[in-house]
């Protein structure tokens, strides 16, 4: 459950309803109302838990909420939705065309509810405003007898057919992709035998999956050659009216979820560090590049709205962009290698001494270490989060580049690596917690800029994550 920052934090002043939308007491108690006005017996609505926020300071705050709902006698069924509040105070006017854009009907209540106590405008899931596979991929005949049948010949082959299915959503961010996951059970048509597989499912509100699939496949098949140590999931198909990719299951646990410091975890920095240079090495055609200049515009952007949205820290973030905008005409010229970009220990897969990189929508193209300082940034934040001690962080952060190096040609020194790293603090991790209304601790954003700051003086053989 998302820990809400505090009121300081969050103040906006074109949304008063804020506060109110991110009480998940508060708002369960709106949707037992809206769903079911007054039920005999108490509330139907047994839980709300927000399950992901995207905030834009003075415009609008989307919130994704998940409800548990209470039919009686131990029985009980989820629902999700999302609702957005806007600084125009227009969610009133947006309800006629959301309505004529959303016809699937929801497991509880109508495809549209407008909540006017906090006006803020809402879709119950499959209904969303950009997600046109979504019904079809959570809807169980459809599954069954339009999509997974394509799935159990790609994996299985043409003589095999679908027996059984389960399915469970696993992700879901409104108005840009859901995955689903179903673990299939097929038949042999002239044997009898059985088999299994878990695989995933992910619509795309665009055409992004048809991309990401292509790119899968060219890695995947450059992988078999080649033999080398990137591991990812297996492409399995991509249905093009539906926009969803499918693929296959990857065994093992994230790094993220074998926690910081982990005996676990130390001995799959070596593995991961590899997966990493063998992307970064690989050939990849990509339709997107990053350059320095839109990575420094990204910079002056965040800057901006950070400032705006913290001003008790403005002069402190102007300070620290304005000595990485400085600093970037020193930096070197890098060639181009194959990017991750979204690179994260929720992202790096690592089973039996190997590793497997997932979430491969934002394959790119671009300077290799923009990919590592994004991944130790991602160190640092979660290790303040989790309250890893000042040297453990720093060994787990040397001991991954350490890694990396070994397996690279060419050489970097720590201050350029620094840079990458306080950039990634701001324009990735401290921006999100703004935009993701991520905070753990009313902290945590003074310990992101002073970790920022320390960095871009540097120069040392280590890491510096001094808290």
């Amino acid at each position: 459950m998302i820990k809400m920052p505090t009121l300081e934090a969050i103040a906006d002043a074109s949304m008063p309803q804020m506060t109110m939308i991110l009480d998940e007491t508060i708002m369960g108690g709106e949707f037992d109302q809206a769903l079911f006005g007054k039920p005999c017996g108490g509330s139907r609505v047994q839980s709300c838990e927000i399950q992901w926020i995207k905030y834009k300071p003075a415009q609008n705050c989307t919130v994704c909420y998940r409800l548990t709902i209470d039919h009686g006698a131990a029985d009980y069924t989820e629902q999700f939705l999302y609702g957005r509040i806007y600084a125009d105070g227009g969610a009133l006017k947006r309800v006629a065309p959301a309505q004529a854009a959303s016809p699937a009907r929801p497991r509880h209540g109508e495809p549209i509810v407008y909540l006017a106590s906090v006006e803020m405008l809402c879709w119950l899931f499959p209904n969303d405003r950009k997600l046109d596979g979504l019904a079809k991929l959570t809807d169980g005949a459809w599954l069954s007898n339009n999509l997974l049948p394509e799935v159990v010949g790609a994996v299985f082959g043409a003589d095999w057919r679908l027996s059984d299915f389960t399915s469970a959503i696993v992700h879901f961010v409104p108005e840009h992709n859901c995955t689903l996951r179903v673990d299939i059970e097929a038949l042999h048509d002239r044997s009898g035998a059985q088999a299994r597989q878990r695989v995933y499912g992910k619509t795309y509100y665009n055409g992004a999956g048809a991309e990401t699939y292509r790119r899968m496949c060219a890695l995947w098949q450059r992988s078999s050659i080649t033999g080398d140590v990137l591991g990812l999931a297996q492409p399995i198909a991509y249905q093009a009216e539906e926009k969803i990719l499918w693929q296959a299951h990857v065994a093992g646990e994230t790094l993220l979820d074998q926690g910081i410091g982990s005996a676990k975890f130390l001995a799959a920095l070596a593995p991961a560090a590899a997966a990493v240079a063998a992307l970064h090495g690989s050939a990849l055609d990509c339709c997107q590049t990053v350059t320095r200049e839109t990575e420094l515009t990204k910079l002056t952007q965040a800057g901006a709205i950070l400032s705006a949205a913290l001003p008790a820290y403005g002069r402190q973030i102007h300070g620290v962009v304005n000595s990485l905008l400085r600093q970037a005409e020193d930096l070197p010229r890098r060639p181009d290698a194959t990017l991750h970009g979204d690179l994260h220990i929720g992202n790096i897969i690592t089973n039996n001494g190997k590793a497997a990189l997932i979430d491969l929508d934002a394959l790119c193209r671009g300077p290799a270490l923009y990919d590592i300082g994004s991944f130790i940034a991602a160190l640092i934040y979660h290790g303040i989060v989790n309250d890893v001690a000042e040297t453990e962080l720093t060994a787990i952060t040397t001991t991954f580049c350490a890694h990396y190096r070994r397996q690279i040609a060419w050489e970097f020194s720590d201050t350029e690596l620094h840079w990458y790293v306080a950039a990634a603090l701001i324009a990735e991790r401290l921006y999100r917690c703004v935009t993701r209304l991520k905070f753990k601790r009313g902290d945590i954003v003074g310990e992101l800029l002073a970790q920022a700051e320390r960095l871009i003086p540097q120069d040392s053989n280590v890491i510096a994550v001094n808290s």
